[in-house]
């Protein structure tokens, strides 16, 4: 590459070749060859190769592709050569190794954005050395095929990509980024040109550019073009080789970069290139954007968290909204300066999702980009971010300006430890200022347009479950207004306001046409903290829509939720004042609401289309601050119709100002039929309406929101205005009908134009079939639907026209009528056939005909036959001018029929049955006609005839379901003026007026030409809108206020060329649009804000509820109330004057001073209520000043009252005395009856003030409940107390549920009861506990009462008060205890404070001699020992409570102080209770001996002492003889002792009797023994082992007396087999033993026969053969003690297999189950 110069254009060289080169640098002219334009639909074959050299190594050639559209070109690079380029473009290698934006691009399509808005992107060649890589397409792998010998170094492939974004232009002044102007252009807006250097770039274009990308041969000050700096390119690579850190357990620990740095200095570009590298060394990263301002893959406004696994080639608008980020969290600002706390939180959410990302053993890096706000507060959340991310590797950019120290400091973070890198700015361009560099709010437009106007595209995969769309599409050419939206039910979502304060009967209205954030359930590994499985998910909805649960799970905690259950309204969202819970909810985009249907139900969204994979999780809308708080909205020129380009045109004609109908109609209908699929027309979406001048719904914010235009031209725009149509009409115009947006042309040449106005484009032309030069004149009627057309010709031809046929029909028996007036059924609108239904026409000889057009079933046949029947003729006969029958709403089968001529205009009313079928004989209108006619209602205008035009204006109305048109008022033309008047229907019969207001007005007067002097000029036509009369004249237009009766517009048409004189008015009711026609012309006369200036006239009138009703604006409404308030303040109506004034803006002090003057407290009560009900709920000190006003007022009215009251009250008591008092004197009658008169009013005026009083407490306490928010209590305490008002006192204090006061209240009035009954029913733990002591002595009885009712109080914590409570024997029961024991009894207390409190006041009650409460509860508690035994013990003997002492010793386990206890109060029947408790018998006998000895010691008689001893059942005579005196006389025990004696001998005779029975036993068991030596059995020859099934003679065995026998080494297997271990080890030491024995006496017998002598004494034959004996009896008693098969063995196997699986291997199933 050769060095850059120093010119005043910095030049970028492209690849050179071996031909010589000019002196500017650029290829020699005669070496290129000349780029044709590709042919679409060739693949890559060797004759479409342009070749550019003279030897192999080839330097250039263009190829065409196979896609229509689309270029590519292929060429080759030396290694450091490097190519600047604009355009959108796919790019890959073929040879050798080329980056672009840092990145290495090989063998596979890499997409490129390279726009002027941003640093240029440049291919540039790294070596020639190697292969680029295996391809992925079979075009990249063709095209290498034919560049294998052709070309040496780098080998670049640059296709064109037509996506869409390249036509973004067209909606944003900003979009138009990838078109480069000419170099020509570039270099004179810099000062200048050279021819050299212009000729270079062109003939650069000429060989390598193509449509969509545009080589730069020099940057100009208008570009930039990207260097990185040497700093940047050293941490790249280190990124891309360092090793991976590992932590203390050897594991592998991730990269984590944290990007940072001042605004300007590239933070995103170096992320978006470290991401790269990242990507392409771990295969996968992580990118974090913590810039709110500027996000890299996502519009502004959220923080998001995007899992990658391939390189992003482009600025952040080309790529926004393309990935389903991984988590995210919405905030819709620019900036975390107004929610820094939900900033930090959504940023600690981010951190927590990325480290429980589950990994594996995959390392998976993580860039964090941050926002450029460094100091103060952003200083503060970037320490934030670090310390939840927890970087290794911190990486700051700066200016040459700054200090170069890093902005953290890392010493006081414990959580990271990051290797800190600072680097440079980024250089070159940027650094210097150059090119058209955008300001932030430029890019955040460009990025959310990039995002909105994105198409869908299947061209969709996914990574780690979250969807990406790799090859986007954009579709700039459909506007926002125009994109068909997805219906989405209000019930199944959640509308999450954040901290904005939106009531929720606004939130249709603070959503429409905004941008908000869509919110799924997050189901990213790691990231929720409940995995939702699809079920889950499917189980957040109900029947009804989302549930209430899900709502308050899905949201924050602590946020404020309004539920629909709570509104009873199940048609709308759940609105939560808060957030979406941040683990549980991922923001996915940004969707647009296009509009809120409230009636349905319905949310419009404009989704783009990453969310339509997302719908299943779609669970609610985000929406974000105003812009007042730095929130994310959609600039208005984004959604008007036709683009920015197209409305900065249209905006430069100010003459025109207002497109023409037809000519618009073509590109308007895309976005009708669009919205129709939805059923929500353009126009019913307030927010994005299309064709207005003020901006995006600024007609339906000034009509309902109070908005009012800063637009000169749109507040002067006038409101009739006559514009011409477009259209060129080819012949001169007979007749004009316009219905249903269809209009209809009859033209010379008997030819008939029909043209749908929505489809302008397509002109259906047919004829009718008369001679063309003779139809010069006709009349044209036109149904509303737009289907039917009637013409008649002067001389009486009628013909029948319907939508679809080439010709016109003739109606055969509609011969020699003129027809000069039509009515219309309004029925032919609901019915689904293509009739007409009934309808009436008007002739030219007064006569009224009935008829119903049809079209037939043969649409070819030439004529029609249609019946016709004359139902009336008029008295007068004249020439029927205008016609209309209107249906009675409330009775429809009632009708009027209005008729109008030149001079009457009839009215007929009666009934018709119009739901007649057709074909029936009899007209529905026949009687009802002549009936009228016989007796005719008309009015009648005297003078010439006029032209008698009768028009009906219509209002739609909603009744129920359909929409109706009732006809309100009427217009007739007369020769003196139009006459007009309202239509009132009621009950009115044949005969009866419905005609109401009628008016005269007269024409207005217009100049003549020739003397200047005024005339009056009948007009030809007439028409009505709402509130006005269109005349139309030959030569102009007026209209005529009705309400004013003054002309409102007049505009002429053509003057001097009688040419174009006018020839017909006709409006479209369906539409509201009017159209006049000349010969040659038609115009459009536009309506536009009819009632702009009504209110004004009202207001004049004095008529202020209907000036109200049509006000536009804030200052209008309060120009009218202004007016109201000073007109009802003049009359002396001071209540309305107030409201009216509270309403207005005047100021609040100037109407207070003005009330005050006055000096009636009730009148400026109205006012404060007034104004109070026009606050804010944010206007909180306003709010408060008011209440508390109030609250005086009413106190003060309530006084007066009072003291009326009072004063009449003494007056009556006055009279009453003096009455008396005469009574007694005899005084005159006379006054003596003028008292008692007197007296006898008091009732009723005291009954009166009573009632006035009691409503004005109602409404005080109304007006304190409705706003106790805004009540300060200390001052309203301070008023009741001030003004003595008890009740107000206590009604504020129970709102505020301030209880506690009220009791303190009644308890200083010493009213214990009602503080009783207050804390019954509100009193709280606290309040129990605090006032329980005082009242406990007051009225213990109604305290206990209320406590036993409170099951929330701790009974341990009332024990002061009970203390407290003095109780003797005259007062009853005692309260404490009674509640003490309801709380052990009832409530199962358990606290031993309170047993033994309780166990205290039972020893204090109870007496020495009734003891029975104390000791029931001693016994019945004492078991589980819920109170303390030694406490009860030393209370007992203090008060004496002998028996419940023995009882606690007896519980003590103490028996024999119990009973020395009893015996020492002489109770021995008690003794004897306790002395039988021990369970020790000894202790037991002990006891009743000491209790024994103690009789005899008290010379007890000695019956009772042997009584004693029988009845303990352990003592005898011989235990207690010891104790008596020794002169003591026997015969007292003779009998005892005689029985004890015989006692001792039948006890030693059942001892003798059961030792011999065990003789007996013993001896049969010695005779049993010696016959088992003798037993036998008798055995088979052929019996056979139980075991082996082998013989069993053939091996020593045993027999069972069961008959079972085994082999004895079988048996022994067995037995082995089941025994327990021990057994198995004693039968395996005894067979050793006797294999042992066996061999000893072996060698013993053999010894002697060897002659050898034993070395050693040993045991003799015969102790060998007994010990033999002694092991084999063992041995048997262990194998053979039972049958294996009988005994006790086989039960226990009973869970063991009957197979063997281990030994059943390889044999087949059936043999191991054969028996």
């Amino acid at each position: 590459m050769e060095a850059l110069t120093s010119r005043r254009s910095t030049r970028v060289y492209t690849p050179r070749s071996r031909t010589p080169r000019s002196p500017t640098g650029s290829p020699t002219p005669a070496r290129m060859a000349s780029s044709s334009p590709p042919v679409a639909g060739t693949s890559w074959t060797a004759e479409h190769v342009m070749a550019v050299g003279r030897d192999s190594t080839d330097r250039l050639v263009e190829q065409p592709t196979d896609t229509p559209g689309r270029y590519a070109t292929v060429f080759s690079m030396r290694a450091g050569e490097a190519i600047a380029f604009v355009g959108i473009v796919d790019v890959c290698v073929l040879q050798g190794t080329a980056t672009v934006y840092e990145q290495c691009v090989g063998a596979r399509w890499q997409r490129v954005y390279s726009p002027t808005s941003h640093p240029l992107a440049s291919i540039r060649a790294i070596s020639d050395d190697k292969e680029s890589g295996e391809a992925d397409d079979g075009e990249i792998d063709a095209i290498r095929a034919l560049w294998a010998q052709r070309a040496g170094g780098v080998v670049v492939v640059v296709r064109t990509v037509q996506c869409g974004l390249e036509s973004l232009g067209r909606v944003s002044p900003h979009a138009d980024v990838f078109k480069l102007r000419p170099l020509a252009q570039r270099l004179r807006a810099q000062g200048g040109a050279e021819d050299s250097d212009v000729e270079a770039e062109v003939r650069l274009n000429a060989v390598l550019g193509m449509p969509g990308f545009a080589p730069v041969l020099y940057v100009t000050t208008d570009l930039q073009l990207l260097r990185v700096p040497t700093d940047w390119t050293q941490v790249l690579e280190r990124s891309a080789q360092a090793p991976v850190q590992l932590n203390a357990a050897f594991a592998q620990v991730p990269p984590v970069y944290v990007v940072t740095g001042a605004q300007g200095l590239g933070k995103s570009t170096f992320a978006r290139l470290l991401t790269n590298q990242l990507v392409s060394r771990f295969g996968q990263a992580f990118h974090m954007e913590a810039d709110l301002g500027q996000s890299e893959f996502a519009a502004p406004g959220a923080l998001t968290l995007n899992l990658l696994d391939s390189a992003v080639c482009g600025p952040p608008f080309a790529h926004v909204g393309q990935r389903e980020p991984y988590h995210a969290v919405y905030l819709g600002a620019v900036t975390p300066k107004n929610d820094p706390d939900r900033y930090a939180a959504g940023v600690a959410q981010l951190a927590r999702a990325y480290h429980e990302y589950p990994a594996g053993d995959r390392v998976v890096p993580l860039v964090v980009n941050t926002q450029g706000w460094v100091r103060g507060l952003g200083l503060d959340l970037l320490y934030t971010l670090c310390e939840h991310v927890r970087p290794t590797h911190y990486v700051q950019i700066h200016d040459m300006q700054g200090d170069g120290q890093p902005l953290l400091d890392f010493d006081a973070l414990e959580s990271c430890d990051p290797q800190v890198t600072l680097v440079s700015a980024v250089g070159g361009d940027l650094a210097a200022g150059r090119g058209q560099r955008l300001a932030a709010p430029e890019l955040r437009t460009l990025a959310l347009l990039s995002h909105l106007y994105q198409a869908e595209s299947t061209s969709v995969s996914g990574i780690g479950g979250m969807q990406h769309i790799e090859r986007p599409v954009w579709a700039s050419h459909v506007a926002l207004a125009a994109r068909r939206p997805l219906a989405v039910p209000l019930s199944d979502l959640i509308v999450w306001l954040g901290d904005e304060d939106v009531a929720a009967s606004q939130l249709p209205r603070a959503l429409n046409g905004t941008l908000a954030g869509l919110v799924c359930v997050a189901r990213a590994p790691g990231v929720s903290a409940h995995e939702w499985s699809d079920a889950e998910i499917r189980g957040l909805r109900n029947d009804s829509g989302l549930s209430d649960q899900a709502a308050a799970e899905l949201s924050e905690q602590g946020a404020r939720i309004l539920l629909r259950s709570q509104a009873k309204d199940l048609s709308i969202p759940h609105v939560v004042y808060g957030h979406p819970n941040l683990r549980s909810t991922t923001f996915t985009t940004h969707v647009l609401v296009r509009s809120i249907d409230v009636s349905a139900g319905v949310a419009y969204l404009v989704l783009p289309p990453i969310a339509s994979a997302l719908l299943d999780r779609v669970i609610g809308l985000v929406k974000g601050p105003g812009a007042g708080a730095f929130g994310i909205e959609v600039p208005a020129w984004a959604m008007v119709d036709g683009g920015y380009r197209e409305r900065a045109m249209g905006a430069s004609a100010a003459a025109n100002r207002r497109p023409r109908r037809l000519a618009r109609a073509a590109k308007r209908q895309k976005f009708v039929e669009q919205a129709d699929e939805t059923n929500v027309g353009i126009q019913e979406a307030p927010y994005l309406s299309v064709e207005v001048d003020e901006g995006v719904g600024a007609a339906t914010m000034r009509s309902h929101d109070g908005y009012v235009a800063t637009t000169l031209e749109a507040e002067d725009a006038p409101i009739f205005s006559l514009d011409t149509v477009q259209f060129q009409v080819p012949n001169q115009i007979i007749s004009l009908a316009v219905s249903n947006d269809v209009l209809v042309l009859v033209i010379e040449g008997a030819r008939i134009l029909r043209i749908k106005l929505q489809e302008a484009h397509n002109i259906i032309e047919a004829s009718v079939p008369v001679n063309p030069t003779s139809l010069r004149a006709c009349n044209a009627f036109l149904d509303p639907t737009g289907r039917h057309l009637l013409l008649s010709t002067p001389q009486g031809e009628s013909f029948y026209f319907y939508e679809g046929w080439e010709q016109a029909k003739p109606l055969s028996k509609f011969k020699n009528m003129e027809i000069t007036a039509v009515a219309w059924n309004g029925m032919a609108w609901s019915t689904a056939t293509s009739s007409t239904r009934t309808i009436l026409l008007g002739t030219h000889d007064g006569k009224v005909y009935e008829t119903e057009l049809r079209p037939g079933n043969d649409a070819k046949a030439k004529r029609s036959d249609i019946p016709v029947k004359c139902i009336a003729e008029l008295p007068v006969r004249e020439r029927v001018t205008g016609i209309a029958m209107e249906a009675f709403p409330a009775r429809r089968k009632q009708h009027l029929v209005l008729i109008a001529t030149g001079t009457r205009m009839y009215q007929v009313i009666g009934a018709a049955d119009l739901e007649l079928q057709s074909g029936d004989k009899s007209a529905a209108f026949e009687a009802m006609m002549h009936a009228g006619l016989a007796n005719p209602n008309f009015q009648e205008i005297p003078g010439m005839p006029g032209t008698g035009s009768l028009t009906i204006h219509h209002r739609e109305t909603q009744s129920g379901a359909r929409v109706q048109a009732i006809a309100t008022d009427f217009a007739w033309l007369t020769s003196m003026g139009v006459f007009f008047g309202k239509l009132s229907f009621g009950a009115q019969e044949t005969g009866d007026s419905v005609v109401e207001n009628a008016a005269l007005i007269p024409y207005p007067t217009a100049l003549a030409s020739d003397d200047d002097t005024s005339v009056i000029e009948q007009p030809s036509a007439l028409s009505m809108t709402e509130f006005h009369i269109l005349l139309q004249y030959s030569d102009r237009i007026c209209a005529l206020n009705m309400l004013n009766n003054k002309l409102a517009f007049e505009q002429a048409i053509a003057p001097g060329n009688s040419g174009e004189l006018l020839q017909g008015l006709t409006v479209d009711e369906s539409k509201r649009t009017c159209w006049l026609h000349s010969p040659s012309k038609i115009y459009e006369l536009v309506v536009t804000d009819e009632d702009r200036d009504v209110w004004s006239i009202y207001l004049a009138r004095h008529q202020f509820d209907a000036a109200l009703e049509r006000c536009y604006n804030d200052i209008q409404r309060d120009t009218v109330l202004r007016a109201q308030a000073e007109h009802l303040f003049a009359a002396k109506d001071y209540a309305h004057s107030a409201e009216c004034f509270a309403r207005t803006s005047v100021g609040f002090e100037e109407v207070v001073l003005r009330f005050m003057d006055i000096k009636d407290n009730r009148v400026l009560r109205t006012y404060l209520l007034s104004k109070l009900s026009t606050l804010r709920k944010n206007d909180l000190t306003q709010i408060t000043l008011l209440v508390m006003w109030l609250i005086e007022l009413y106190l003060s009215i309530i006084g007066d009252i009072d003291a009326k009251i009072t004063s009449i009250g003494a007056t009556a008591a006055s009279s009453a005395t003096q009455i008396s008092a005469m009574d007694n004197a005899e005084a005159a009658s006379s006054s003596s009856s003028g008292a008692r008169s007197s007296s006898e009013g008091v009732p009723s005026a005291t009954a009166a003030y009573k009632q006035e009083r009691a409503e004005m407490q109602k409404e005080l306490y109304a007006l304190v409940e409705e706003r106790k928010s805004a009540v300060d209590p200390d001052t309203a305490y301070q008023l009741a107390e001030s003004h003595g008002r008890r009740d107000f006192w206590l009604f504020y204090a129970s709102l505020r549920g301030d209880y506690e006061r009220i009791v303190e209240y009644w308890m200083e009035k010493e009213e214990h009861v009602r503080a009783i009954e207050v804390l019954g029913h509100y009193g709280t733990p606290d309040m129990f506990y605090k006032y329980s002591p005082a009242l406990m002595g007051a009225e213990p009885v109604a305290l206990v009462d209320i406590l036993m009712r409170q099951p929330n109080l701790t009974p341990n914590k009332l024990i002061p008060a009970f203390m407290r409570y003095g109780h003797d024997a005259f007062s009853g029961v005692n309260q404490s205890i009674r509640y003490l024991r309801f709380c052990i009894q009832k409530q199962l207390c358990r606290d031993p404070v309170v047993y033994n409190y309780y166990l205290t006041l039972l020893v204090k009650d109870s007496t020495s001699n009734d003891e029975s409460e104390l000791m029931s509860f001693l016994t019945t508690y004492g078991k589980d020992m819920l109170y303390d035994p030694d406490y009860a013990l030393r209370m007992c003997k203090r008060y004496g409570r002998i028996q419940s002492c023995v009882h606690l010793y007896s519980l003590l386990k103490l028996y024999e102080d119990a009973v020395e206890l009893a015996i020492k109060q002489g109770d021995i029947e008690l003794a004897q209770i306790h002395a039988e408790r021990p369970d020790d018998d000894k202790l037991c006998k002990r006891l009743w001996l000491k209790i024994a000895q103690h009789m005899i010691q008290s010379k007890e008689p000695a019956s009772e002492v042997m009584e004693l001893v029988r009845r303990s059942h352990r003592l005898g005579v011989e235990d207690i003889l010891p104790f008596f005196p020794d002169f003591t006389r026997v015969d007292d025990f003779k009998d005892d002792i005689c029985v004890a004696l015989e006692d001792y001998e039948m006890q030693i005779q059942d001892l003798r009797g059961e030792m011999d029975e065990a003789t007996r036993t013993a001896e049969a068991m010695q005779r049993d023994m010696s016959s088992l030596k003798n037993r036998f059995a008798i055995l088979s020859t052929e019996e056979t082992c139980q075991a082996c099934s082998q013989p069993l003679w053939m091996r020593q065995f045993y027999v069972f007396p069961c008959q079972h026998s085994f082999h004895s080494d079988c048996l022994t297997h067995r037995v082995v087999g089941s025994c327990n271990r021990v057994q198995r080890r004693r039968i395996q030491e005894l067979q050793a033993q006797l294999v042992e024995i066996a061999k000893q006496r072996r060698q013993l017998r053999l010894t002697p026969l060897m002659n050898k002598k034993s070395e050693k004494p040993g045991d003799s034959d015969e102790q060998l053969e007994q010990q033999q004996r002694r092991a084999k009896q063992q041995l048997d008693s262990l194998v053979a003690g039972e049958c294996v098969l009988c005994g006790e063995a086989m039960i226990k196997s009973i869970a063991e297999p009957f197979i063997d699986m281990d030994q059943a291997i390889g044999v087949g199933a059936d043999d191991a189950w054969s028996i």
